[in-house]
């Protein structure tokens, strides 16, 4: 199983392939983060993106993807070590600038608030 730490247990599933999932959580997750005001849609209270719970949820799980990422680069083959920090950077870069994006869009202050501790968390 890809969460075990017994020294192989990525190795068969590949460490590589489980950033490159989590790099695919983050894209689906991204569009989450953003309040959208959609010109097609009248009520507000339909538009999935506008539930706050939803919006706080994706932003709350930024932090854990990216501690998820790190740990993985720290056992992984010291061989892969330059190509894996590359990607957890790559995807580091690409949730601090969805979570940035996301708190300068977002009109109520309780989500911006949640949305900026995600990225508190994120940068440290």
């Amino acid at each position: 199983s890809p969460g075990v730490r017994d020294g192989n247990s990525f190795t068969e599933w590949g460490m590589f392939r489980w950033l490159k999932m989590l790099s695919e959580v983050v894209g689906a997750l991204v569009p989450f983060l953003k309040w959208c005001k959609h010109p097609l849609v009248e009520d507000a209270a339909v538009r999935p993106y506008n539930f706050k719970e939803i919006r706080i949820a994706a932003a709350s799980a930024m932090p854990k993807i990216l501690n998820s990422a790190t740990e993985v680069v720290e056992y992984s083959d010291p061989q892969d070590y330059d190509q894996n920090m590359q990607y957890v950077e790559t995807l580091s870069n690409m949730v601090i600038g969805a979570l940035e994006e996301a708190s300068d869009l977002e009109p109520d202050e309780d989500v911006r608030f949640d949305i900026l501790y995600a990225l508190n968390d994120c940068v440290q």
